[in-house]
């Protein structure tokens, strides 16, 4: 499981078809995340 910002969806579908073109994948929007490492960079 990952959990990437919207900007950078794209680039995680062309880089596991790229790896795995059958690949299955679930994308989903999130409006809370919570536990392990969250970081949030500034200006975002």
């Amino acid at each position: 499981m990952a959990i990437v910002i919207r900007l950078k969806v794209h680039k995680l579908k062309e880089a596991i078809t790229a790896v795995d073109p059958e690949a299955f994948f679930h994308v989903q929007r999130i409006k809370e995340v919570g536990g392990g490492i969250v970081k949030r960079k500034k200006g975002h």
